[in-house]
């Protein structure tokens, strides 16, 4: 919470300002302190955070609460930018992934779905949402020689990009070392059965109850506070003169 104490008598005394102007004084150094504070955060976001950092910068807002009252929060319906903030502990994803409107069921009525991954060329920027990773330039030379809907197998795959993910996943979690962007687990190379369609290079993996237990954990997240950061980073009392000034300039003085 930020409160502003504002003493406003000797602008009273030198300008003659009614209690109205005062009051839209007041109001006007707390909106702005509001938004200033508000874009400060996004640039602190935009700075920080990768795949995420758009949805995180989407789910800040600025609302009024009241004369003299304003507010600068997560929207709490946004789930990520929310566990980014504040830190969530591991979770298993193929819960809510059995959950999607998109499941299907076989014949003995098991739930499952398929998941597609897209991968990004190695010029792709790296913080594009749409794709779940960048290969590496091995991984896009072997990939373009494959002829139209052939998928990726193990054996063109460069050793060093064997290493099963769920491997290094529970490394994260026991250490404690967490990331900001949604992972998987697999048990084998995430680049296996990689093929080329119409939107690009693309993975699909397979989740039923029927998965290992650790094959769809998210390591979690550790508390960014980037509101802290950015709360930091502001320069009230710069920012209220700089608020005065272009209100009394309003009124003409």
């Amino acid at each position: 919470m930020i409160n502003l104490d504002i003493d406003t008598s000797a602008m009273v005394q030198e300008f003659n300002l009614s209690q109205k102007e005062v009051d839209g004084l007041l109001q006007h150094a707390v909106e702005d302190i509001a938004a200033e504070f508000a874009s400060v955060w996004e640039n602190v976001a935009n700075s920080t955070l990768n795949q995420s950092r758009v949805q995180y910068a989407n789910a800040i807002q600025v609302a009024k609460r009241g004369q003299f009252t304003a507010v600068v929060y997560l929207n709490p319906a946004a789930w990520l930018p929310n566990a980014i903030e504040m830190g969530h502990s591991s979770f298993d994803i193929k819960k809510g992934l059995l959950n999607s409107k998109k499941v299907k069921y076989t014949t003995k009525g098991k739930p499952y779905i398929t998941v597609p991954f897209r991968f990004g060329v190695p010029s792709t920027i790296g913080d594009s949402e749409a794709f779940s990773g960048i290969m590496p330039t091995s991984i896009h030379n072997e990939v373009k020689r494959q002829a139209p809907g052939e998928s990726l197998k193990m054996a063109n795959i460069p050793s060093q990009y064997h290493i099963p993910k769920s491997i290094a996943l529970r490394k994260q979690v026991k250490s404690g070392i967490f990331t900001d962007a949604i992972k998987r687990s697999e048990k084998t190379s995430i680049y296996k059965g990689m093929v080329k369609t119409e939107g690009g290079y693309v993975t699909f993996r397979r989740v039923s109850l029927a998965s290992d237990s650790d094959r769809w954990i998210h390591p979690g997240f550790s508390a960014a506070n980037l509101a802290g950061q950015a709360l930091s980073k502001l320069n009230i009392p710069q920012q209220v003169d700089i608020s005065i000034d272009n209100y009394l300039n309003e009124l003409g003085f």
